[in-house]
């Protein structure tokens, strides 16, 4: 597994630049990822809908990811979303 760490905010003023970084994160690696989100300082409902954006793509991919060490920031906007845990939308839909 090759953990890949995200570093920057996931707010609506860098949403862009953040999806670039999964998407070649994606691409450069054909291994199961893991996206270490321990340092994301700023998380918003932007940063949010990207993170599903990334599961979605996953999954319909078929390409094994998670997301591990999540910060104060992603949980204080998943809790504003409704959302307990964000692995739980890497699972195909039975």
């Amino acid at each position: 597994m090759q953990t890949v760490e995200i570093n920057e905010s996931l707010v609506i003023t860098n949403v862009v630049s953040s999806r670039t970084r999964f998407v070649e994160a994606l691409e450069q690696y054909d291994v199961p990822l893991e996206f270490n989100l321990e340092n994301v300082d700023d998380c918003d409902t932007s940063g949010v809908q990207l993170l599903l954006a990334v599961c979605k793509f996953a999954v319909e991919e078929n390409r094994k990811i998670s997301f591990c060490n999540f910060s104060e920031s992603i949980h204080r906007a998943f809790a504003n979303t409704g959302i307990e845990n964000l692995n739980d939308f890497l699972t195909p839909e039975q």
